[in-house]
This record gives structure tokens, sequence and C-alpha cells, in this order.
């Protein structure tokens, strides 16, 4: 009975690592995703200009809170000036 286990299991254990080593291949080869450098030149060139555009967007952003919090303030001073609350 022993003999036969020695027999059966070192097949079983060669079956077991081809098929894991295959199943993890074709799942690797199946999410693998190729992409050409011409490809990649062109998302790395899009994405500067879309991180150059975000910060200009920023930038104008700021100028803008701060347009608006010196109008709040001369219009708080107009309202004192006129005598409102």
């Amino acid at each position: 009975m022993l003999s036969v286990l020695w027999e059966i299991i070192v097949p079983l254990i060669i079956a077991f690592l081809l098929g894991w080593l295959g199943m993890g291949w074709l799942t690797w080869r199946w999410r693998h995703t190729e992409v050409s450098m011409d490809e990649w030149d062109d998302i790395t060139s899009r994405s500067t200009t879309a991180e150059a555009q975000l910060m200009q967007l920023q930038r104008e952003r700021t100028d803008l809170d701060s347009q608006v919090r010196a109008l709040a303030a001369e219009l708080d001073e107009c309202r004192r000036a006129a005598g409102g609350t």
C-alpha cells in the first residue's frame, strides 16, 4: 500500500505544480496589457499637460478666492458705512 502511494504521490505533485504554474502564467498573461512606446509617450505627455492645467486652475481658484474675500470685506465696509448690520 505504501509503495503504491509513493508511486502515485510523485506524479500528483508534479501535475499539481505544473497546473499551478500554468494557471499562474495564464492569469498573468490575461491581465497583462502591452503598451507600445508611442502609446506610453502619448499617455505621459497627456498626463503632464493635465497636471499643468490642474496647477493653473488651482492658481486661478486661489486668485478668485482672494478676490471674493476682498469683495466681501468691501461689502461689509459699505454696509457698516451705510449704517446697516
